[in-house]
């Protein structure tokens, strides 16, 4: 397992739990640009390591979920919700523990590409290949055919045990549009979504506007830039691009009526204002995703 925090000085270590699985994503980025084969190697030997804590502590049916530790007495989930990064979303109202959860799933679609095409740069046998290939494909086809709420139109969390779907709708369900797994129907039912004034438009909120849950308070509503830009990437991924568009001017706008104190946490799509940490290293970054990277 891969520890939650390591601090510089290594004093501080939080190994009881994790966070979701993009580091290989982000080594193929890092290595397009250095080249570097030596680098590639020792990440890949590791990664094969966590993929393989992944399957035997995180897995079930085929489909993968967050940390199951809780505190019984307490009945605490913090574990959890630390460990998606999703802290007091509404999504994890119900207990956490329960679910598969969609980004956690498509997350490690994108494990697996990464596995396999750094097994392609280092040489690794064909049969190696094709195992991180394979893996990528049932695991989509596993999302398609579970977690879909075909009655609803969205992709949800879903109850590993009694395949219930969750009613709380994220940016998490558009995931599946981000990686490029969806279906054409799925997308285009995902879009109208996006752009219903009562679910995301045009703040692509954490929780949608109509839920009861819906507030100002941290994961309960207001606009995190990472999980926003991953949303509006999977619309222009299917072509949604005005709509896309849309989403991303308002943000924009937005954060930019709030320079003057910097780029903030997260926002408040309603009320037009930053909120919480106003000199925030991921926000920033996907700043230059929304401008950039279309």
């Amino acid at each position: 397992m891969f520890p939650d925090v390591i601090s510089a000085d290594g004093k501080t270590i939080v190994d009881d739990l994790s966070k979701p699985p993009v580091l290989p994503w982000a080594t193929m980025i890092t290595y397009r640009r250095c080249g570097d084969k030596e680098f590639l190697r020792r990440c890949y030997n590791r990664y094969v390591k966590n993929e393989a804590f992944l399957i035997k502590e995180r897995q079930y049916e085929g489909l993968f979920f967050y940390s199951s530790q809780i505190d019984i007495e307490k009945d605490d989930y913090l574990h959890a919700r630390w460990e998606s990064g999703w802290d007091n979303s509404p999504r994890w109202d119900k207990p956490i523990v329960n679910y598969w959860a969609i980004d956690l799933n498509c997350f490690m679609v994108m494990k697996y590409r990464a596995l396999a095409e750094m097994a392609e740069e280092l040489g690794e046998s064909e049969e190696t290949i094709k195992i991180w290939r394979e893996k990528e494909k049932n695991l989509s086809e596993l999302i398609e055919k579970h977690m879909f709420n075909e009655k609803m139109g969205y992709y949800a969390d879903t109850d590993k045990y009694t395949k219930e779907q969750s009613i709380v709708i994220s940016p998490a369900s558009f995931m599946p549009l981000f990686i490029g797994i969806a279906s054409e129907e799925h997308a285009k039912k995902m879009s109208l979504m996006a752009k219903n004034e009562n679910k995301f438009y045009p703040g692509m909120p954490t929780v949608t506007y109509d839920d009861p849950a819906y507030s100002t308070d941290y994961w309960r509503g207001p606009t995190w830039l990472n999980v926003a830009y991953f949303a509006v990437k999977g619309l222009r991924n299917y072509g949604y691009e005005d709509l896309a568009d849309e989403i991303s001017e308002f943000l924009l706008d937005l954060i930019y009526e709030n320079k003057e104190k910097g780029i903030f946490e997260n926002y408040d799509t309603k009320n037009r204002e930053g909120l919480y940490w106003h000199k925030f290293s991921w926000s920033c970054a996907f700043v230059m995703e929304f401008i950039l990277n279309k």
